[in-house]
């Protein structure tokens, strides 16, 4: 009697541990054949601000360096200038003239103030109609991408606005302390127009430059977004106005951002980017925008988001 006890007892466990074995064999294929998701990175970009050198000239002094973070007003480098004349522009002349309401008589006051008040009402109309998309996008009757297009127009010309600005109050006070009647090289002070991050410097002291040529870049951190490439079957799992997490490396933390649009890195009439095999070819920019101000975010800092495995192609 003892013995077939014994006998049924292995048999049960027997059969207990080949239902086991079963069922972790079962479990572990299924969590090998059930696709892992996975991360794609990006990375943060920001709208770059360039100041230029309007005459030829020596670089004398360079007053700040990258990192630096500058306010309207701030003297960026010191500058000898070769005294080359400005070219006139006789249609230029004309309309600052008639658009100037005191007309000064000097050439360079004048046709400054002409250039100011254009952009000022550009920038007028630029802001009602950003303030009317606005309107519409919180009403649900425009999409995020316009209103966020609509915005970087009318912050460009903001700064083209308070760049011309201060142009003409150059002028006005060179009028009034003579110096824009002075003859030969002249050492001037460069000042920033914007307000932002010294993200990179291209001269070094000393370096003689031609007119136009680029002094150094300034970040205009008001106006950043996240950048990610995404394939065809990755866009699909995003749509413009969705607010997802973004893990940021360099704070190891994630950050909420809204998806403001795509823009396609390929050309759309080229038929080879639609050929069987050839759809890696397909590739969007994906682009975020932070939910709200984010203290640190520069550009050039590492993101990354996570994508559904079983989308991919």
């Amino acid at each position: 009697m003892q013995k077939k006890l014994r006998l049924r007892f292995k048999l049960l466990i027997g059969g207990t541990a080949v239902v086991v074995l079963a069922a972790a064999v079962a479990i572990a294929a299924n969590m090998l054949k059930t696709p892992k998701p996975r991360q794609i990175d990006g990375q943060v970009e920001v709208l770059q601000y360039s100041v230029q050198v309007q005459q030829r000239g020596k670089v004398l002094e360079i007053r700040v360096k990258e990192g630096d973070y500058v306010e309207v007003g701030d003297t960026l480098a010191l500058y000898r200038t070769d005294d080359t004349p400005m070219p006139e522009d006789a249609t230029l002349e004309l309309l600052a003239t008639t658009l100037h309401p005191y007309r000064t008589g000097n050439r360079n006051v004048d046709r400054a103030y002409g250039r100011w008040q254009q952009a000022k009402s550009a920038e007028e109309q630029a802001e009602r109609i950003y303030n009317d998309v606005q309107q519409k996008f919180m009403n649900g009757k425009a999409p995020a991408s316009l209103r966020d297009n609509v915005f970087t127009e009318y912050k460009t010309l903001q700064v083209q606005a308070l760049s011309l600005k201060a142009d003409y109050e150059k002028a006005l006070h060179n009028l009034k302390t003579e110096k824009s009647n002075s003859k030969g090289p002249q050492i001037i002070a460069i000042v920033t127009k914007v307000e932002g991050e010294v993200s990179e410097i291209v001269v070094k002291r000393g370096e003689q430059l031609s007119a136009n040529n680029t002094l150094m870049s300034i970040a205009l951190l008001d106006n950043l977004w996240g950048s990610i490439a995404v394939t065809r079957n990755e866009k699909m799992q995003f749509k413009e106005g969705d607010t997802i997490q973004v893990y940021c490396k360099p704070f190891n933390m994630s950050v909420p951002m809204r998806v403001s649009g795509f823009k396609a890195n390929f050309d759309f009439l080229d038929p080879n980017n639609y050929k069987r095999g050839n759809e890696g070819a397909q590739t969007w920019e994906m682009q975020l925008r932070p939910v709200y101000k984010v203290e640190g975010l520069r550009p050039g800092m590492q993101l990354s988001i996570g994508v559904r495995a079983d989308e991919e192609t």
